[in-house]
C-alpha cells in the first residue's frame, strides 16, 4: 500500500496526493485480479508464485487486508470536504477490490495444479486468521457490502457488483469453514448477526440480483451456506 510522507501531511495538496496513491493502488489490485483470472491454465504462473517460498503471495495478502491510512484534517473547507468524500469512497472501493483479489489467491491455491508445500490454502488461511488487520478488514468489507445491499430495492446489483458479492462472500465462507479456530465465526456472530439474518440472506440477495446472470445462482448458494454458519 503506497504511503508517501507527503500524502500524510495536512492540507489539500496532501489529500490530492493521497487520492492519487489510492487510485493507483486500486488499479493495480484490479489488474492483478485480471492477471490471475487470465493465467489460470499457464503452468509457468505457479513457478513464479513459488519463488522464495511464496514470499510475494504472503506480502500481497497482508497488503490486501491492511487498513489504508488517510490524510489528517484540521479546518475543513468546501474543497477539502469534497476531497475527503472522494478519499472515503476510494478506501471503500479498496476493500471491495481487495476481497476479489483475495478470492483469486485462495482459488489459485485450491487448484490441483498448486503443489507448493510452503504455502497451502490451509497455511494461507491460518496466516490471514492470525493477522492483526483481519477484524478491521472484515468490519470494513461487510460495511461496504451492507451499503450496497441496503440501497433501494429497485436498484439491482450490476454485473460487476454481483461478481464482487460472490467473491467477497466466498472469501468469508472459506474463512469460516476452513479456519483453524472459531475466532472468525465468533467475531462475525458477535458483530454482524443482524446483518446476516436480515440483509445477507437468500431472499434479500435474490431481490437484488438479475436472474439471467450466470453467477447469481452461485452467489445465492454461497450466501445460504454462510448464513447457516452464522445465524
Amino acid at each position: 500500500m503506497p504511503n508517501s510522507a507527503a500524502s500524510m501531511k495536512l492540507g489539500i495538496k496532501s489529500a490530492k496526493r493521497r487520492l492519487k496513491e489510492l487510485e493507483a493502488c486500486i488499479a493495480f489490485i484490479e489488474t492483478l485480479a485480471i492477471m490471475f483470472q487470465e493465467t489460470e491454465f499457464y503452468s509457468s504462473r505457479n513457478l513464479i508464485l513459488y519463488e522464495e517460498k511464496c514470499k510475494y503471495m504472503n506480502c500481497l495478502f497482508r497488503s490486501l487486508i491492511c487498513e489504508p491510512e488517510s490524510v489528517k484534517y484540521t479546518d475543513m473547507n468546501i474543497e477539502l470536504s469534497e476531497l475527503k468524500n472522494k478519499l472515503d469512497a476510494q478506501i471503500s472501493n479498496f476493500y471491495l477490490v481487495s476481497s476479489v483479489l483475495l478470492w483469486e489467491l485462495m482459488h489459485c491455491m485450491s487448484l490441483t495444479s498448486w503443489n507448493c508445500t510452503d504455502l497451502t490454502l490451509e497455511i494461507f488461511i491460518k496466516n490471514i486468521e492470525y493477522s492483526s488487520s483481519l477484524k478491521i478488514f472484515l468490519k470494513s468489507l461487510i460495511g461496504e457490502l451492507s451499503k450496497i445491499v441496503n440501497s433501494s430495492d429497485t436498484v439491482l446489483l450490476s454485473a460487476k457488483e454481483t461478481i464482487i458479492f460472490y467473491k467477497s462472500f466466498s472469501v468469508l465462507l472459506i474463512l469460516v469453514e476452513k479456519s483453524n479456530s472459531t475466532s472468525v465465526i465468533e467475531y462475525l456472530k458477535s458483530n454482524f448477526y443482524e446483518e446476516f439474518k436480515y440483509y445477507f440472506n437468500e431472499d434479500r440477495i435474490r431481490l437484488k440480483t438479475y436472474n439471467h446472470y450466470p453467477i447469481s445462482k452461485d452467489l445465492l448458494a454461497v450466501v445460504k451456506k454462510l448464513q447457516r454458519n452464522i445465524v
